[in-house]
C-alpha cells in the first residue's frame, strides 16, 4: 500500500491568512493617526530654540525648549491643530522662530535662492568645459 499524499491546501489557506492578516496590519499603522507626542516631536522640530537658536526646540536641552515642547503637548491635549499651534508660537516669537521660512513675503526668496545658484553654476560649469574641451582635442597634423 502506497502512502497517501497529504493535501496542500490547508497549508496555503494558512499562509494566505497571515499575508492577508500581515497585509492589513501594515495598512493600519501606516494610516493610523500619529501619537500626541509623536505630533509633539514633529512640531518641536519645527521651532527654533529661543535660547539655542541653532537647534530646534526638539533638540534644545535648554529650560525654554523644554517648557515649549510642554505648551505643544499641552495644545495638542486640547484639540489644536498644527498649523494653530505653530501659529500660537509665530504670533508669540515672530516668523523667527520657524526653522524652514515661510514660503510667502519674503521667505519666498529663500526657498528660490538655491536652485537658481545651482543652475547657475551648472551652466557656468557647461561653458567653461565647452570653452576648455574644443581646443584640448584638436586633430594634429604630422
Amino acid at each position: 500500500m502506497t502512502p497517501k499524499k497529504s493535501s496542500r491546501w490547508p497549508d496555503r489557506l494558512a499562509w494566505g491568512a497571515a499575508a492577508v492578516a500581515s497585509a492589513f496590519m501594515v495598512f493600519a499603522l501606516l494610516t493610523a493617526p500619529p501619537l500626541p507626542i509623536e505630533r509633539t516631536e514633529v512640531l518641536a522640530g519645527r521651532l527654533r530654540c529661543p535660547t539655542c537658536q541653532t537647534v530646534s526646540v526638539a533638540e534644545s536641552p535648554s529650560e525654554t525648549a523644554r517648557a515649549m515642547r510642554e505648551i505643544i503637548a499641552q495644545q495638542i491635549a486640547a484639540g489644536r491643530s498644527d498649523d494653530e499651534i505653530i501659529a500660537f508660537f509665530v504670533d508669540r516669537y515672530g516668523p523667527w522662530i520657524l526653522l524652514d521660512p515661510p514660503r510667502a513675503g519674503p521667505g519666498w526668496l529663500l526657498w528660490l535662492l538655491p536652485p537658481v545658484v545651482l543652475a547657475v553654476g551648472v551652466v557656468i560649469a557647461v561653458l567653461r568645459k565647452r570653452r576648455t574641451g574644443a581646443g584640448r582635442f584638436r586633430a594634429q597634423n604630422p
